[in-house]
């Protein structure tokens, strides 16, 4: 069997054996705590950050009645202090202060809170962490306040469609359920309510807290650098005064589940915020958790969510044109039930053929039924296993943030054997595949149809998220004729019937079968001088030396850094011996003609898997010149993907994966997976670059109006989106605005308009090619021969092109003295937040490593303060970020509000207000000690090492894509970070943040409905911009009595295109080769 070769099984001195993949070196322990609190314990010689996650088996399930979201507001009130660290902030700000980060989730049946810190500092963590748990304070000052932060998550998701459509089916169902409850409460539940009522809710999370939180319904894990031995201790220690209660498991009283007959054999026909068009087909079935080594679940998807030929989305998308994308699957699993759905995403075209989509649907489920269930089949099954052996056996360390919350949670539905390896199928069982076959029929289908043309039929009103919405029997005629035992296909036309062909997938050819890792081979680095001629400087860009480029291919970046950053060591190791070393960069093997330009190889001798990594950028000056070809590029790739899907969908399942995406110098190829298959892959996405039967007009018209919503769909995005989108275009140049994108697209009318586009693109086009993984010097020169090849005979192909051809990015220069500001209402009128993004820019530091570093250190500093101010003292919204911005290599301090309480005004005076407090009572006062902790923990999160191929090809690739090639960077920030002073943070956020005569300010604003009418009455007319379709209500008399008096200079921003062309531009970061 597949799995049995994946695993490796060992106790290491623990309760439980623990299933592990051959490679994985972690060590793995299972124990039980004297108060039945059980824990896996997992040592990682190597890890950079430890972490340990805690999940509590009570949801929102278990909410009374009376106090709907209460387990949610509970899981926030834990973080607000606990007895034995009674400040709100402790827990957090010794995460921050020693580079960790923390999060927490409230799902039906569990509260899952996690973290991750620095290794070094995983005991304090710990501590704190415990507390939780044991004596969490509930102070009545912080739950009145927190309560604010529970209403401002709910009101960022009254416009969502997801939350929405989740509520709708929750409101919905059965009610004698508690599938049906309101998850994550608001303002009324917590507070209106209970108080009318005569509810005190601090009591109800008191009562709530004694009675779930018991170490019986609880699963610890944590990960660390320690042994075995020591993390068990520190458990033991810290985690055995939590209660136990012996509570039993929830027991929710309701012998239905969620859906039942009242709720089948219906549609429920919604209106969307957004331009959606959507069908969901429902079915309830039995918990299929308990089935997780046989899979029926995943075998039935396999099928009915394929995308290749013959597949129920190849015929509604390629043949019909009635669709985009199809997902299908387990979409909960509960304890005590479960909902398998099969959703559609579909165009204009086929939200008029519901009824006829819906057959197709069956039609295919008839073909896996068959004659005697003739689709079940067990080499069908084998693939699946054997899929998801290959990728147990080869998957790569899961990060500690992420590793401890999944394995918390499995701990509650799966023996300890198994945490590990529950995906893994281990038993072919036909009769549970027919069992849940045999559930998908129309008459036991709940029918979800979303569109707005929706609105003049809906007739009710959803409680929470105000969705409308109306709900309909399904007809007898209707369901009979959906039968799989009959001819569903009828209900189609006959034009219709006649084009489509619905078959099963045939054998999967992308498996992989050679796990080989290829012997390393010394690479024959080229000399740049030599090769490509001298680096060249041009205008605004700021020159190369070759010494830099030669240091960038032979310097081991980073030796290592001591736990309190005192100490950097820069080794100069030779970058070609064969040893773990994930720092060595990439080297440049080739150039010329035969590759299109320049060719970067690394092989690796660090992850030692079957898996390999390639960036293709493929530049052209045809690729953004004005709004209309960014949109003609756009367009392309599009194509080229959707003409893909049904070729490559193989490959993705078989742990394969490519994607096109564009920039302002053209377009980035990506491909990643197993060795042995991928150049395959990747010589079909080049070849179908010039392939004109990608070019179709059905296909041009369907990804048209897709791109249409998506653009439009924008406007429906939270307000803080927009703030940072806007500031984003503002600050940028080439970057053309969505509104100016969407009006060259609708220009659009012809699929050869895009053709010719694509023509001109590659013939114009040069290729740098970066090759990461288990691929030697010369295979990775195959890939760059092969990519070439697939382009037109004539295109460019001179190395010097490749850069020239490229305008590089600039940034926008701010006035020193001046606030720009570019405030706008909302577009969404229903959408309560309001938003603003402020930058204060500080400059270029691409070549001004103390800069960054100083600007790094205090930015990490002022995070979780700034957090604490506005967010949970201040209480102004449940958005609040500060951190650093970087555009092309410039830098600012960034601070990001969104609130349903305060408009862009109030929040531009709190900010400028928490800066002052924060430079006068946390910057001032801020010790040597905290200072290096600080330091320490910036330099450890950047020098945390990857741990897979592709996210080192994050981090090398963005080097080449922007042409900056300063692959050494990181190793001249880490020294300026570790020789930064207090003097040199102090100084900098004096002269570049607080002082208002130098600075450089933007603050980019959003108005939302419950602050738009002071505005506009404030403003008087509105104006329209006369480069995009936004209204501009902003004369500077009327707004400057809303904002500080500080006597600054400001800049009311009316154009984005005015306002950049009247601005001087930074240099380019780019070098020129």
């Amino acid at each position: 069997m597949a799995w049995e070769a994946a695993i490796v099984k060992d106790a290491n001195g623990g309760d439980a054996v623990i299933e592990r993949s051959v490679n994985d070196e972690r060590k793995y322990r299972w124990l039980q705590l004297e108060n039945d609190l059980e824990v896996l314990v997992v040592s990682d010689s190597k890890t950079e950050k430890a972490g340990a996650a805690m999940d509590v088996n009570v949801g929102h399930f278990s909410d009374p009645e009376e106090v709907p979201g209460l387990a949610h507001f509970l899981e926030h009130m834990l973080f607000l202090g606990t007895e034995k660290f009674p400040d709100e902030n402790s827990y957090s700000s010794f995460l921050s202060e020693n580079g960790g980060r923390s999060n927490a989730y409230t799902s039906m049946e569990s509260t899952n809170y996690y973290f991750d810190v620095g290794h070094a500092h995983l005991h304090g963590a710990l501590d704190r962490f415990a507390q939780f748990f044991i004596a969490p304070l509930f102070t009545a000052d912080a739950t009145d306040r927190e309560l604010n932060a529970v209403d401002s998550e709910h009101a960022k998701n009254l416009q969502d469609d997801m939350w929405r459509l989740f509520q709708l089916e929750k409101t919905t169902s059965n009610p004698n359920h508690p599938f049906h409850k309101f998850a994550t409460g608001d303002s009324k539940t917590l507070r209106d309510i209970p108080k009318a009522n005569g509810i005190d809710v601090r009591e109800r999370l008191l009562a709530f807290h004694e009675r779930y939180y018991s170490a019986n319904r609880m699963r610890l894990v944590v990960l660390g650098r320690e042994s075995l031995d020591e993390l068990s201790d520190w458990v033991r220690s810290m985690f055995s005064s939590i209660r136990n209660t012996g509570v039993a498991p929830p027991a929710y009283g309701c012998a239905d589940g969620p859906l039942t007959s009242a709720q089948l054999g219906r549609v429920l026909q919604v209106v969307p915020v957004k331009e959606l068009y959507t069908i969901e087909m429902s079915w309830p079935t039995p918990p299929l958790r308990g089935l997780y080594e046989r899979g029926p679940a995943r075998y039935v998807s396999n099928l009915v969510g394929h995308e290749g030929p013959g597949s129920v989305l190849a015929v509604l998308k390629s043949e019909l044109g009635w669709a985009n994308a199809l997902s299908a699957g387990q979409s909960f699993d509960n304890s005590d039930f479960g909902i398998y759905k099969i959703s559609i995403d579909c165009t204009t075209r086929g939200i008029e053929h519901v009824n006829e989509i819906v057959a197709i649907v069956f039609a295919y489920l008839r073909l896996i039924i068959g004659d005697d269930y003739a689709g079940v089949e067990r080499w069908r099954w084998d693939e699946v296993a054997t899929q998801g052996a290959n990728s147990f056996r080869f998957q790569p360390p899961t990060a500690p943030f992420g590793f401890v919350s999944r394995a918390a949670s499995k701990m509650q539905i799966y023996p300890p054997e198994h945490i590990l390896s529950s995906a893994l199928l281990r038993e072919f069982s036909r009769q549970d595949i027919i069992d849940l076959l045999d559930r998908l029929v129309p008459e036991n289908m709940q029918l979800i149809v979303a569109h707005q043309g929706l609105e003049g039929r809906a007739t009710e009103e959803e409680t929470w998220y105000k969705t409308r919405y109306s709900v309909e029997d399904l007809s007898a005629d209707l369901l009979d004729a959906w039968q799989p035992s009959g001819d569903p296909l009828k209900l189609l036309a006959s034009a219709d019937r006649d084009a489509i062909s619905l078959h099963l997938p045939h054998p999967n050819n992308f498996l992989p079968t050679d796990f080989e890792i290829k012997p390393f081979t010394a690479p024959e680095p080229l000399h740049a001088d030599s090769i490509i001629g001298s680096f060249q400087s041009r205008q605004n860009r700021q020159p190369l030396v070759v010494s830099d480029a030669l240091r960038a291919a032979t310097e081991t970046l980073v030796a290592g850094i001591n736990s309190d950053g005192a100490v950097h060591q820069r080794s100069l190791l030779n970058p070609w011996d064969e040893g773990a070393d994930v720092w060595r960069p990439p080297v440049l093997i080739a150039s010329g003609p035969e590759v299109g330009g320049l060719l970067w190889h690394k092989q690796d001798t660090t992850f030692k898997v079957p898996k390999g990594a390639v960036t293709i950028s493929l530049r052209s000056e045809e690729a953004y010149r004005d709004p209309r070809t960014a949109v003609l590029s756009e367009l392309f790739s599009n194509l080229v993907q959707e003409y893909l899907v049904e070729f490559a969908y193989d490959a993705e399942v078989a742990g394969l994966f490519y994607q096109l995406r564009n920039n302002s110098d053209g377009l980035i190829i990506t491909a990643g997976g197993f060795s042995h298959k991928l150049p395959v892959l990747l010589d079909r996405v080049m070849e179908t670059l010039s392939d004109e039967a990608a070019f179709s007009e059905k296909e041009f018209l369907r990804c048209k109006e897709k791109l249409i919503q998506d653009y439009r769909n924008f406007e429906k995005e939270q307000t803080y989106q927009h703030a940072i989108y806007n500031c984003t275009v503002l600050l940028n140049t080439p970057r053309w605005h969505i509104d100016e994108k969407l009006a060259a697209l609708e220009a659009i009318d012809d699929a050869r308009v895009v053709r010719d586009h694509a023509r001109a693109y590659l013939r114009s086009a040069t290729l740098e090619t970066l090759v990461l993984g288990n691929f030697t010097p010369q295979e990775a020169l195959q890939i760059a021969k092969g990519a070439r090849s697939k382009l037109p005979s004539d295109a460019v192909a001179c190395p010097g092109a490749v850069l020239s051809a490229a305008a590089g990015a600039r940034v926008v220069a701010l006035d020193d003295g001046v606030e720009a500001l570019y405030l706008h209402p909302t577009r969404d009128a229903d959408n309560v937040n309001s938003a603003v993004e402020i930058v204060y820019q500080i400059g270029p530091v691409l070549e001004d490593p103390a800069t960054e570093a100083a600007l790094r250190v205090v930015a990490h500093i002022c995070q979780e303060p700034c957090f604490n101010r506005l967010r949970t003292e201040e209480q102004l919204g449940y958005i609040v970020f500060s951190g650093l911005r970087l555009d092309a290599g410039v830098a600012a301090l960034r601070v990001i509000v969104q609130s349903s309480r305060a408009d862009p005004f109030q929040l531009d005076d709190r900010i400028e207000s928490f800066l002052e407090h924060f430079a006068e009572n946390i910057l001032t006062k801020l010790s040597e000690e905290a200072l290096r902790a600080n330091k320490t923990a910036v330099s450890e999160n950047l020098l945390e090492r990857d741990k897979t191929v592709f996210a080192e090809l994050r981090r090398w690739s963005p080097r080449i894509e922007r042409q900056t090639y300063r692959f050494a960077k990181l190793a001249d920030l880490i020294e300026a970070i570790n020789t930064t002073t207090k003097a040199d943070i102090t100084a900098l956020f004096a002269d570049r943040i607080l002082n208002k005569a130098a600075r450089r300010k933007l603050t980019v604003g959003y108005f939302g409905a419950n602050h738009v009418a002071g505005l506009s009455s404030a403003h008087g007319d509105a104006r329209q911009d006369k480069n995009h379709n936004q209204h501009q209500q902003h004369p500077a008399s009327a707004m400057a009595q809303h904002m500080r008096s500080d006597g600054s200079q400001k800049l009311w921003i009316e154009s984005i295109r005015d306002f950049r062309a009247t601005h001087p531009l930074y240099p380019s970061q780019t070098n020129k080769l």
